[in-house]
C-alpha cells in the first residue's frame, strides 16, 4: 500500500502537470507511474482509471473540444500504462509463471473479493475507520470538506468532476474484500491530502474576498496550524520519541513483526547467501531480513490453509519443494495473526511439518511472546529445553 500510493502520488504530479502544460511528456509519464502502482498491488487499477477518466473530462469538458489531441493523450496514458504490466507479464511467460500469475493475480484475488459477508465487512469498516480517524478527525473534516466547498467553489467544471472522481476511485482501492484493514487506508493519503487542500485553498479565497485585514495566507496558515497542533500533542510520543515495538503492537495486536526482525537477524549471521528458509508461518518479511530465498513459489502461508479448492494441491507442492530444497532453517509460527487458518482448511501441512521438523531439525531458537510487549529470546542449545511461558510463540529450527 506504501508503495501504491508512492507511485499514485508521482503519477498525480504529473498528471496535474499535463493538465497545466499539455506536455505529451507529462501523460506518458503518468501512465508509466500509474502502472506501476497497478504492478504493486491489483487495487492499483482504480487510480489508473481514475487517471484515464480525468484525461476524457479534461476534454470533454472544456472547450473547444479538441478530438485529435484528446485522443492522442489518451493514447500516450495507455501506452505508459500498459507496458509497465505488459513487460511484467513478459518476464512472467519468459519463466514459464504465467498459469501461477494468472491464478495468483484473478482466480485467487476473485475468491479473496467474494467470501467477506456484506454485513461483517461493513462492521469491519465501522472499527477501522474510528480507529483510522481518532486523533485526526480534524484532517478528516477538512478533505470532506474539499468535496463541498470544491463543489461550490469558483472552479471550472473539469476541476470539480476531477476532485469527485479522484475520491470516488480512491476510496475503491479500499473496498475490494471489505476487510479494511489499516494499512489499505494508506492508498487514501494523496486524496486526502489534495482534499484538505481544496479546503484550505477555499478558506484562503473566502478570507481574501471577506476582508483586507488579514492576510488570506497567514490566516490560513494560521487555522492549519491550530488544527494539526491536537495531533502533535496527542501522539508527542509517537512523533517524537517513538518506541517502535509498542506501536507495532497498538497497530497490530499480536502481529510477530518485532520477532520477524530479530529471527530474520539471526538467520542472516548464521547462515550462507545460498542457503535458504522455509517459514510456516505468513511472514514473507523474515526473507528480507534474512536476504534469503524461499525454497517455495508458495512463501505466503496464509494462502496454503484456505478454504480454497486449490489448497491442498499447493500444500503438496510446498511440502515437495521443502523436501528437495532441504533448507538449512525453517521457521514455525505459533500464532493465529501468521496462521491465519481458515476454518475447516485442510491441516495437512501442520501434521507433515510437526513429523518432518522432529527428524530433520533441531530447535536452535525460541521467541517467547510472553505478553502484549513482552518477548523472550532463547537460543543454542538452551532453545531445546525451554518451556514457552507466552500464549504465542515461534521456534527456529536448523537442520540437523
Amino acid at each position: 500500500e506504501h508503495l501504491v500510493a508512492f507511485f499514485a502520488t508521482a503519477g498525480m504530479y504529473f498528471l496535474f502537470s499535463f493538465f497545466h502544460s499539455r506536455k505529451s511528456i507529462h501523460v506518458l509519464v503518468s501512465g508509466l507511474l500509474f502502472g506501476f502502482s497497478m504492478l504493486i498491488k491489483q487495487t492499483g487499477v482504480f487510480f489508473v482509471l481514475f487517471a484515464g477518466l480525468s484525461i476524457i473530462c479534461f476534454y470533454l469538458l472544456n472547450k473547444p473540444f479538441d478530438l485529435k489531441q484528446a485522443v492522442k493523450h489518451l493514447v500516450l496514458y495507455s501506452l505508459g500504462a500498459a507496458s509497465i504490466v505488459s513487460l511484467a507479464i513478459l518476464i512472467v511467460i519468459a519463466q514459464g509463471a504465467f498459469h501461477e500469475f494468472l491464478y495468483w493475480t484473478y482466480q485467487f484475488p476473485k475468491y479473496y473479493v467474494s467470501d467477506m459477508p456484506f454485513s461483517q465487512g461493513m462492521t469491519s469498516f465501522k472499527v477501522y475507520f474510528t480507529i483510522i480517524t481518532d486523533n485526526y478527525r480534524y484532517l478528516w473534516l477538512f478533505a470532506g470538506g474539499g468535496l463541498i466547498l470544491g463543489s461550490i467553489a469558483k472552479l471550472d467544471r473539469f476541476k470539480k468532476a476531477s476532485i469527485w472522481l479522484l475520491a470516488f476511485f480512491s476510496f475503491c482501492t479500499i473496498w475490494p474484500g471489505l476487510r479494511f484493514y489499516g494499512h489499505y487506508w494508506i492508498q487514501l493519503l494523496p486524496a486526502l491530502s489534495i482534499l484538505a487542500g481544496v479546503t484550505f485553498l477555499s478558506i484562503k479565497e473566502f478570507t481574501r474576498r471577506m476582508t483586507n485585514r488579514i492576510h488570506p495566507t497567514y490566516a490560513t496558515l494560521a487555522l492549519f496550524l491550530i488544527c494539526i497542533s491536537p495531533i502533535f500533542v496527542n501522539e508527542k510520543e509517537y512523533y517524537f520519541r517513538p518506541n517502535f515495538i509498542k506501536i507495532l503492537r497498538e497497530a497490530y495486536s499480536i502481529n510477530p513483526f518485532p520477532e520477524a526482525k530479530v529471527i530474520g537477524d539471526y538467520i542472516k549471521e548464521n547462515s550462507s547467501p545460498h542457503d535458504q528458509v522455509a517459514l510456516i508461518g505468513s511472514e514473507p518479511e523474515i526473507y528480507y531480513y534474512a536476504d534469503r530465498r524461499a525454497p517455495s513459489k508458495h512463501a505466503y502461508f496464509s494462502y496454503l490453509v484456505k478454504n480454497d479448492p486449490r489448497s491442498p494441491i499447493i500444500q503438496k507442492e510446498f511440502i515437495a519443494d521443502v523436501e528437495k530444497a532441504k533448507p538449512k532453517f525453517m521457521v514455525f509460527f505459533k500464532n493465529p495473526f501468521s496462521l491465519f487458518v481458515y476454518p475447516d482448511a485442510d491441516q495437512t501441512i501442520f501434521t507433515w511439518a510437526t513429523k518432518y521438523l522432529g527428524e530433520h531439525y533441531n530447535l536452535v531458537g525460541f521467541a517467547d511472546m510472553v505478553d502484549t510487549y513482552e518477548t523472550k529470546y532463547v537460543w543454542g542449545a538452551s532453545a531445546a529445553d525451554y518451556k514457552p511461558k507466552g500464549k504465542y510463540y515461534i521456534g527456529v529450527f536448523e537442520r540437523k
